[in-house]
């Protein structure tokens, strides 16, 4: 199965108008996103609307949108919250994925779910993203030290079994709700067809009841309740190329 970042607004297409862009907004349907403490995320877990993304550290779109993230942060403060969802694309610990696409990309993940056990998630994300060597030997190691993690803490959180289980969580339920690509976005629960930061602003005012046209209701009380599905099942583990199975 082919994924790719089809989230983003292809250049040289023409703008939609807010019309048209709530219209496609409404006509997604409504996903059950559970988000907790545990999940990389800015702004209060109570906040009136909720963003959640998935993406990889791999990811040349993931990379180009990661920056959209925390200037939407600043523009909407407490009104906004953003929530971090792994997606790597390598069938090293995404099933999903039918080849190994991005190299390097589940390691990624496991590291920077460790940066988040120290409270650290948001300056690696960065970091990372900054690299333009993504993925290459040594640069989750360099970031860590750069950012100042524990070096003994994050080795040991970045091979734990604890660390594979939430990257899992995560990409079992991408896998679920059939997201398209990376970066995918879900605004309180439904998915932005094309995620970029005009259309982010003029669904976010909607939802906040600020724009020309209201998006809908939004119930961030119900969908802080909502639990993961328990038949949702994280996929297998792949730990080394020799393990590896297409799905």
């Amino acid at each position: 199965m082919g994924l790719r970042g089809v989230a983003l607004r292809r250049a040289g297409s023409p703008s939609p108008s807010p019309t048209q862009i709530i219209t496609a907004y409404r006509d997604s349907p409504r996903a059950a996103l559970p988000i907790g403490n545990e999940d990389p995320h800015l702004g209060p877990l109570d906040a009136p609307v909720q963003l959640v993304v998935f993406a990889s550290f791999e990811c040349p779109a993931c990379r180009a949108f990661a920056p959209t993230l925390s200037r939407l942060h600043t523009e909407f403060g407490d009104r906004l919250l953003v929530a971090f969802k792994h997606y790597p694309l390598s069938s090293r610990c995404n099933e999903r994925s039918a080849a190994d696409k991005q190299p390097g990309s589940c390691e990624i993940a496991w590291a920077a779910e460790a940066a988040n056990r120290q409270g650290r998630f948001w300056p690696f994300h960065d970091a990372i993203f900054a690299a333009l060597e993504g993925a290459a030997a040594g640069t989750a190691e360099r970031v860590g030290r750069e950012i100042g993690l524990d070096p003994q803490w994050f080795e040991a959180d970045r091979r734990s079994a604890a660390t594979y289980d939430r990257v899992a969580a995560d990409i079992a339920l991408g896998t679920r709700l059939r997201i398209p690509g990376t970066p995918a976005v879900f605004l309180d629960g439904r998915l932005v067809h094309r995620a970029d930061q005009e259309t982010l602003e003029i669904l976010i005012r909607g939802q906040l009841g600020e724009g020309p046209e209201p998006c809908g209701p939004t119930q961030p009380s119900e969908l802080l309740r909502m639990r993961p599905d328990p038949k949702i099942r994280p996929s297998p583990r792949r730990l080394s190329p020799d393990n590896r199975t297409a799905p």
